[in-house]
């Protein structure tokens, strides 16, 4: 058990055992926190310690491979947040203001929200909560048609 700057150390000498990054299953990491490596078939033990697998640790040199593009002299919380990005995009880091890479089909249901059309504050829209006015051709407005049609939550103005 180390920390995971002490991980990052390593990788840096090239010298990370094989097997596993296991890191905290609250996914609130920093450089401090606790983790460890290991080659294991049933990770039951490092479970119950609140540990969770995330990649392999052949993985973690190629992470710190491409935050060497984004920062010279490349710092480890620099690698930290390369390593939080990926795990949760996977994707690599592509700057220091990185924001969550658009999913494909967000692009798609902003398409479909704007093709929706004006609402019209003459006819109210049918939520019972909603003050808005419900698009041409129906009871909603755009955001609850979008919640309806699509049965997702519309993160589009509302």
């Amino acid at each position: 058990m180390g920390t995971l700057e002490s991980i990052i150390e390593q990788a840096k000498k090239d010298q990370l055992p094989s097997g596993f990054l296991y890191l905290p299953e609250n996914y609130v990491w920093e450089l401090n926190s606790l983790c460890v490596i290991d080659h294991i078939d049933d990770p039951s033990n490092l479970r119950k310690l609140g540990l969770t697998s995330t990649f392999a640790s052949w993985f973690i040199p190629e992470l710190i491979e491409k935050a060497t593009r984004i920062q010279t002299p490349l710092e480890n919380e620099t690698i930290l947040k390369a390593i939080v990005y990926y795990f949760e995009y996977e994707v690599f880091l592509p700057d220091m203001e990185a924001t969550p890479p658009i999913e494909e089909n967000e692009d798609e249901d902003l398409i479909f929200y704007d093709s929706l059309g004006k609402e019209r504050p003459e006819v109210n829209c049918k939520n019972l909560f909603c003050k808005r006015g419900a698009i041409k051709s129906s009871v909603f407005c755009r955001s609850h048609h979008f919640e309806m049609i699509l049965k997702k939550k519309c993160i589009y103005q509302h």
